[in-house]
């Protein structure tokens, strides 16, 4: 038996020895009880984020850090103590009364009525910290641009994606404040450049494998709100669409092996919403199959249990929704400060991501706590209340009144603070002549049936987004050649192509209306096009015609909610050549 164990039972004797002579007498003054905590501390788990940046090297320095902050809102066992002492007062600083954390329970010693309340305190704080909340994720396929709500309720679920091919579906449950990721997700292995050593008449080539994410994942942080009848849901996603085996690419170099050139539908980002009880949010991102695969994010969330009955000791108001890091930090499509020392990336490659952290937008946890010692002031002059925060949640001792006061405050921060809106990213298209040159003459004003790219996604206010849809692949767009006394070989220079559209947006608020931070970029590879080799020393290169144009705004949305963005580059498509026009579209729906 170890020397805590011993302690405690020495400790809890003289308590145990009372209780029995004072229950032998019909007059028992003290209790002694174990009361379960585990369940209200739970868990630490930390969630592995989805992929942030190039899916075809998703183990390299490009896969940036989570959207999604991991904050530790669980309970200690000191703080359910304290919340026990603060409120059980006198009570627990009679001679024999007794609070220590013993395993996954508290042992409570005390009279009866202190003990029967502080079981009461206890189960409300489990109720309330503890309260699960199940999340459901849903991935479908469609065909060509979806134009769906950004929210829906609990009664429009089942028949928001009733004509699209379900493709996977997950369900947790986790509480407010904690982060849970779901999703089915493959790591596969391709060859993707090679090494080149030359040394005095030896030569060799050393394939390199890469390895590329497929499938789903999605990272998913709930909130609580005060009426305890709506959420705030903040997602962090990524999905990798294989189109078919990875093809092999011959280099035309003896002594090198062919290298695999896979090409991956990607989708990732992430959003978030306000939702009543039930409700769900959507992710649609559409468009031609030349922009990427046409699919849609549904996630939803429900609390398992009833909002419990209010405590007349203190009450558990949540604060996290305001108080949250998470969606704190703007995606941007080039990182301006290079590669931990090494060249900038390519102007016409939109990898590797920057991650800019930003200043927080919302409220903090003091900020919180100053407002409602504010309120209450008078109040905690007389200590007859107080406030304090534990868990995400202000907790508030005082009166039905006291309560009340702070809740309403709160309310009325959530309604100013969390709003959600729609944002939509539309990439028309225009036939355009296939001349070849860089400013052709318009001949037509024909409309394709079909968008390019339909990304829509519902964003919380004044909060950085980011959304990307596209096709990835890679290319050899030259050769090095390695020379050392009698040998010599080409080396192949591999690069990652993307083609497609990359959204950083903050939608804020604009006065009396809604504004928006947009840093928009649109790329088209144009194509692999083949150029064999020749020369005696080199290989076969895979070149690209990369177009893009970058769309910058900051300022109010007009009043109809579609921002034009202008002219996107020219693309080329199997058929013919389109002159693209971007737009952004932001507000209700």
């Amino acid at each position: 038996m170890n020397t805590r164990a011993i302690a405690l039972i020495a400790t809890l004797l003289p308590g145990l020895s009372q209780l029995q002579a004072q229950s032998t007498n019909g007059q028992a003054e003290r209790v002694l009880q174990s009361v379960p905590i585990g369940y209200i501390i739970g868990s630490q788990s930390r969630p592995t984020s989805p992929v942030l940046g190039s899916f075809l090297m998703s183990t390299d320095r490009e896969r940036t850090s989570g959207l999604l902050t991991w904050q530790n809102r669980l309970p200690s066992a000191d703080g359910l103590i304290e919340l026990v002492r603060s409120i059980g007062g006198a009570a627990f600083d009679e001679d024999g009364a007794y609070l220590e954390a013993q395993a996954n329970s508290l042992m409570i010693s005390a009279a009866p009525d202190a003990v029967r309340q502080a079981r009461r305190n206890l189960a409300y704080a489990g109720e309330i910290i503890a309260r699960p909340i199940r999340i459901r994720v849903s991935l479908y396929r469609t065909s060509g641009s979806v134009d769906l709500p950004a929210t829906v309720s609990a009664a429009a679920l089942p028949t928001v994606a009733r004509e699209a091919e379900l493709l996977w579906s997950g369900s947790s449950v986790t509480r407010s404040g904690r982060k849970v990721a779901l999703g089915r997700e493959r790591h596969t292995p391709f060859i993707g450049d090679v090494d080149v050593e030359v040394a005095q008449k030896a030569k060799i080539g050393d394939p390199v494998v890469y390895t590329l994410f497929e499938g789903v994942r999605v990272a998913v942080e709930p909130h609580s709100l005060v009426s305890g009848d709506e959420l705030v849901l903040l997602c962090q996603y990524a999905i990798g669409d294989r189109r078919g085996e990875i093809p092999s690419r011959s280099t035309g170099v003896d002594n090198l092996p062919s290298l695999d050139a896979p090409s991956l539908d990607t989708v990732s980002g992430s959003m978030s919403a306000r939702l009543a009880n039930g409700g769900a949010m959507l992710l649609c991102a559409g468009g031609t199959s030349e922009g990427g695969s046409s699919l849609v994010l549904m996630v939803s969330a429900s609390f398992d249990t009833q909002s419990p009955a209010a405590d007349p000791d203190f009450a558990l108001v949540p604060i996290s929704a305001l108080s949250t890091e998470s969606l704190s930090a703007r995606v941007l499509a080039y990182d301006q400060h290079g590669r931990g020392g090494d060249i900038p990336p390519r102007p016409d490659s939109p990898f590797p991501l920057g991650v800019e952290e930003r200043e927080r937008s919302t409220m903090s946890a003091d900020q919180i706590v100053d407002l409602s010692q504010q309120i209450l002031s008078t109040r905690m002059d007389e200590d007859l209340a107080s406030v304090d925060v534990m868990a995400g949640y202000l907790v508030v001792r005082g009166n039905a009144d006291d309560q009340g006061r702070i809740s309403a405050m709160l309310k009325q921060q959530e309604d100013l603070w969390l709003r959600s809106v729609r944002v939509r990213a539309i990439t028309g298209q225009v036939a355009a002549p296939s001349t070849g040159i860089t400013f052709p003459v318009r001949t037509s004003t024909d409309q394709a049936s079909e968008n390019l790219h339909s990304i829509s996604f519902p964003a919380l206010l004044d909060r950085p987004h980011f959304a990307m849809r596209g096709v990835e692949t890679t290319s050899i767009r030259d050769y090095d050649v390695e020379i050392a006394q009698k040998a010599q070989q080409a080396n192949p220079v591999i690069e990652k192509v993307f083609s497609g559209i990359l959204c950083s947006v903050m939608p804020r608020r604009w006065g009396e209306g809604l504004g928006a931070e947009l840093d928009l970029n649109l790329i088209d590879s144009g194509g692999i096009f083949r150029r064999p080799l020749e020369a005696d020393y080199g290989g076969d290169l895979y070149l690209t015609r990369p177009a893009s144009a970058n769309f910058l705004h900051d300022g109010p949305v007009p009043s109809s909610g579609r921002i034009d963005l202008g002219d996107g580059p020219i693309i080329r498509t199997r058929t013919s050549n389109w002159q693209t026009r971007q737009y952004v579209e932001i507000g209700g729906r």
